[in-house]
């Protein structure tokens, strides 16, 4: 029987049923999808600094994760709590 076959109440059924034995896959979607948009912001704001200061952030953008990026914080979803540049002497804007 194809899914579409199903009326509204047992496909709604059909549904939750799949949420709630796979919700991994809908929160580490997301998750990844934010950590992907922090990286492209930092990456964004590293292009703002002076060559020196850009050199210095070298592992930034280099692939990998931000997690594993000079002056990065992460928790345990992946998602980016601190930054710790501030002994760095950057510089731009």
């Amino acid at each position: 029987m194809a899914i579409t076959s199903l009326i509204p109440s047992q496909f709604l059924f059909f549904l939750m049923l799949v949420l709630f034995q796979f919700p991994n896959i809908i929160i580490s979607t997301s998750s990844a999808v934010g950590v992907a948009k922090e990286a492209e912001t930092l990456v964004k704001w590293k292009g703002s600094l002076d060559n020196n200061s850009q050199t210095l952030l070298s592992s930034w953008g280099a692939g990998g994760s931000p997690c594993n990026w000079l002056g990065i914080t992460c928790n345990n979803g992946g998602s980016i709590t601190n930054l710790s540049l501030a002994h760095y002497g950057l510089r731009g804007t």
